[in-house]
């Protein structure tokens, strides 16, 4: 599992999430969660195997990572990388490579998922 460190701060009806490298568009239910519960901080996890290689369109979280280790366990590849002073690792298929030693990753959030205060999910 993976975690990153996140800001939350308001600015008049927009939740605004975001951390070092590291942005979360949350939904409309996550916004209203994050809104009503008067937190300034957040820590999200989200699986390996849920991340994707690019920047993401809609709400979900968007990651850059300095990738540090490519391991090869023949049909499945771990991405080891970091983020935020946070360790992250992604679990892709072989046929699935990074484009270089820095690049963004993104994570759908599903509605509740786990932080360090409020219940939330990784992507589905």
């Amino acid at each position: 599992m993976n975690f990153i460190d996140l800001t939350v701060s308001r600015d008049g009806g927009v939740v605004i999430v975001k951390g070092d490298g590291s942005t979360m568009q949350p939904d409309d239910g996550q916004a209203a969660l994050l809104r009503d519960s008067g937190l300034d901080a957040v820590t999200v996890g989200f699986r390996p195997e849920h991340l994707d290689i690019g920047a993401l369109t809609g709400p979900g979280l968007n990651v850059t990572v300095t990738i540090d280790v490519i391991e090869f366990l023949g049909n499945d590849v771990l991405i080891h990388g970091s983020s935020g002073g946070r360790d992250v690792v992604r679990d892709r298929r072989r046929r699935q490579h990074p484009e270089g030693p820095v690049t963004r990753w993104s994570s759908r959030l599903r509605r509740g998922a786990c932080t360090s205060s409020t219940p939330c999910r990784s992507r589905a």
